[in-house]
């Protein structure tokens, strides 16, 4: 797959498995997440090598009010970082998903970075193990929220 050519993929492979942007059912949530690990697993050909984090994913999560009221959000991001020796291009494609915030979902955010992130620093800290915890943190939080 070439980067150009990721969000389209992405898209389709959403639709395949009945997840269309927009509003989601919450049984959507688990199978966007299979659906995004499985996107992360397909190499991008033009990407920066690995050690050089041509390509990664991103976990993230928070209470935010980006959309003008308090949500909870939880996102997967992939990273590309094109080829290029000089100023390489930077993309990045996303799904978030939003809730209403609680007590709970600000507890189990601080609870599970503190309990999954500490080892990104460990030797093992390369692009895949990083791709690893990160899905597991998401999975773990959309899971434990009841998201599905």
């Amino acid at each position: 797959m070439l980067i150009r050519e990721a969000e389209a993929g992405l898209l389709t492979m959403l639709a395949d498995a009945g997840v269309a942007a927009g509003p989601i059912r919450s049984g959507d949530v688990g199978t966007i997440v299979e659906v995004f690990r499985r996107f992360a697993a397909i190499p991008a050909d033009d990407a920066a090598p690995a050690d050089e984090d041509g390509d990664g994913v991103l976990a993230q999560f928070g209470t935010y009010t980006f959309r003008g009221t308090p949500e909870f959000d939880t996102g997967l991001t992939r990273q590309f970082v094109g080829q290029r020796e000089q100023d390489p291009s930077l993309w990045q494609l996303s799904c978030t998903v939003h809730w209403d915030p609680t007590p709970e979902t600000a507890d189990l955010a601080a609870e599970t970075l503190g309990a999954e992130l500490q080892p990104i620093d460990d030797v093992r800290s390369t692009a895949e193990y990083r791709r690893i915890v990160a899905a597991r943190v998401v999975h773990r939080l959309i899971r434990e929220a009841g998201g599905w």
